[in-house]
């Protein structure tokens, strides 16, 4: 643990699903699965969590903001800048999507662990061949940010270099 009470993890998993679900426990979250533009959903290119708590969490100079709506819709804020005071985009994806297996713009997928009986992302299959499942969480001040990413052996390793650096910061 740094000086300023920041910290970095890096863990390997077989199911970032399920790995997911232990490390969120009952905290809402949204799993995105990003897929190759162009495939409908058929070739996983990335996944990536957020935390459903409303805040804006800084990733070098942007940050994102996830929020739980009362409907069960999800927001989703990208800021320009690290502090979400300036809009770079914003969606709202509407609650019949999260948890459906539906593929959302021909490259995405939406599941949460919020307002069901049992966590319907261990339930939900992706195959992916030779994947490997690298997870940064960054822990300051009693807050957590946590990032995940499923990407091939080869640039594993790239990835977490990258997911170092932003988290770092």
């Amino acid at each position: 643990m740094a000086s300023d009470g920041s910290g970095f993890t890096v863990s390997c998993a077989d199911s970032y699903k399920q790995f997911t679900d232990s490390l969120f426990g009952s905290t809402p979250y949204m799993l995105t699965e990003m897929y190759v533009e162009g495939a409908n959903c058929s070739t996983l290119d990335s996944a990536i969590v957020y935390i459903l708590d409303g805040k804006c969490h800084a990733f070098s100079d942007f940050g994102i903001q996830a929020t739980l709506n009362a409907n069960k819709s999800i927001t989703v804020f990208q800021g320009a800048n690290d502090t979400c005071s300036e809009t770079d985009y914003s969606e709202e994806i509407p609650s019949d999507m999260i948890n459906s297996d539906e593929c959302i713009q021909d490259s995405m997928k939406v599941y949460s662990n919020f307002g069901v009986e049992a966590n319907t992302t261990t339930n939900s299959t992706t195959s992916t061949a030779n994947s490997t499942t690298n997870t940064a969480t960054n822990t300051t001040a009693g807050s957590t940010s946590v990032a995940s990413t499923s990407v091939a052996p080869t640039i594993a390793i790239l990835v977490s270099m990258i997911a170092h650096t932003i988290f770092a910061h």
